[in-house]
C-alpha cells in the first residue's frame, strides 16, 4: 500500500503541471485555472528549492551535509558574494552569462532527478538501474534542452550574434529528434525483457520530459511544464523525509514552516528593479537556487553508504524489498 501510494503521487506530481499548463493556455481567463497554476508554480518552485534546506534542520541530514563543509557551506558563501556581485556591477553580457551558467546547472539538475526516480521506480519494481544504453536518450534530451536555452531565455543576443542562436536553436531540435528516435530503438530491443514495460515508460517520460520547449516560443510555457514537474516531485520526497522522523508531527510543521517562508522570501528576492541592492539580492537569490543543487548532489548520493543507510530508513518500503 505505501508503495503504490508513492508511486501514485510521483505519477500525479509529474503530470500534474503539463496538464495544468496547456490547459492555461487555452483558456487563459478562467481565474480557477490561472489560481491553480499559481499555487502549482509556488510549490513547484520556490517552495521545493525552500523545503530541501530541511535537511540541515535534520539531525542525520545535517551530520551528511556538513561532512562536505567545504562544499555546503564555504561554496554557496562565494557563489552568494560572486552572484551578488556580478547583478550588482557586471556588464549585460556578463550578467546574461551568469544566467546562462545558472540555467544550463538548473536544467542539468533537473535530468539528474529523474535520474533518481528512475532508480527509486526500478528498485520498486525489484530491477537493477538503468543501463548506460537507456539512460542516453534521456541524456541526448537534456542537451537538447540546455541549447534550447540560449533561444529560450534570449540570453544568447549579449553573447553571440542572432544567426548563430538560430544554429544553435536548430541543433538542439535535432538533437532532441535523434534522442526520441534513440528512445524508441531502446524500447524495441528491450520490449521482451522481464519489466519491459517499466523501464521503456522510464525512458520515454525521460526523453519527452523537456519537450515542451520545443513546442512553445513563450520561455515561460516552454519551461514552466517541465520545472514545476521536477519541484513536485521533489515535494513528494521531501514529505516522506517529513513524516519518516521520529517527533512527526514537529517534523511536518518545521518543514511546511521553512517551505513556505523562505519560499515566499525567495519570491521578493527575485523583483528586480535596476536597483544595485535589489540586483544583489537577485543574484544571492541565485546562489539560494544553485546551493539546492549542490545539497542534491551529496544527500542523494546513494552510493556512498551514510546517504543509503539514511535513505534506506526512510524508504524502507522500497529498500527493504530484494532488488
Amino acid at each position: 500500500m505505501q508503495l503504490r501510494n508513492f508511486i501514485v503521487l510521483l505519477t500525479m506530481a509529474t503530470a500534474l503541471p503539463y496538464v495544468a499548463v496547456p490547459l492555461l493556455n487555452l483558456a487563459p481567463n478562467i481565474t480557477t485555472l490561472a489560481e491553480l497554476l499559481a499555487l502549482i508554480e509556488f510549490a513547484g518552485g520556490g517552495a521545493h528549492v525552500a523545503a530541501g534546506y530541511y535537511f540541515f534542520l535534520e539531525k542525520e541530514g545535517r551530520s551528511i551535509l556538513l561532512a562536505h563543509w567545504p562544499r555546503t557551506i564555504l561554496v554557496p558563501l562565494c557563489m552568494a558574494l560572486v552572484y551578488g556581485m556580478i547583478f550588482m556591477k557586471g556588464t549585460p553580457a556578463l550578467k546574461a552569462a551568469a544566467l546562462l551558467f545558472y540555467f544550463i546547472w538548473q536544467t542539468w539538475h533537473y535530468q539528474r532527478q529523474n535520474f533518481g526516480v528512475s532508480s527509486f521506480m526500478m528498485r520498486a519494481g525489484q530491477q537493477p538501474p538503468l543501463r548506460s544504453s537507456e539512460r542516453l536518450p534521456m541524456q541526448m534530451a537534456v542537451i537538447a534542452a540546455i541549447l534550447a536555452l540560449v533561444k529560450l531565455y534570449n540570453l544568447g543576443t549579449d553573447l553571440v550574434q542572432p544567426p548563430v542562436v538560430h544554429v544553435i536553436w536548430i541543433a538542439a531540435a535535432c538533437l532532441q529528434a535523434i534522442a526520441i528516435a534513440t528512445a524508441l530503438a531502446v524500447a524495441l530491443s528491450i520490449r521482451h525483457q522481464q519489466g519491459a514495460a517499466r523501464r521503456i515508460t522510464i525512458i520515454m517520460l525521460g526523453t519527452l520530459f523537456y519537450l515542451p520547449s520545443f513546442l512553445y516560443t513563450n520561455p515561460i510555457n516552454a519551461v514552466l511544464s517541465y520545472a514545476l514537474a521536477h519541484g513536485l516531485q521533489y515535494l513528494v520526497f521531501m514529505g516522506y523525509i517529513g513524516d519518516r522522523q521520529e517527533r512527526r508531527l514537529s517534523s511536518w510543521a518545521r518543514l511546511i514552516v521553512l517551505a513556505l517562508a523562505l519560499g515566499a522570501l525567495m519570491i521578493v528576492m527575485q523583483a528586480r528593479n535596476g536597483q544595485p541592492v535589489r540586483e544583489f539580492v537577485f543574484g544571492v537569490y541565485l546562489s539560494i537556487v544553485m546551493t539546492h543543487f549542490v545539497m542534491d548532489g551529496i544527500i542523494w548520493r546513494l552510493r556512498h553508504a551514510p546517504q543509503r543507510a539514511y535513505m534506506g530508513r526512510i524508504f524502507s518500503f522500497i529498500f527493504a524489498r530484494p532488488a
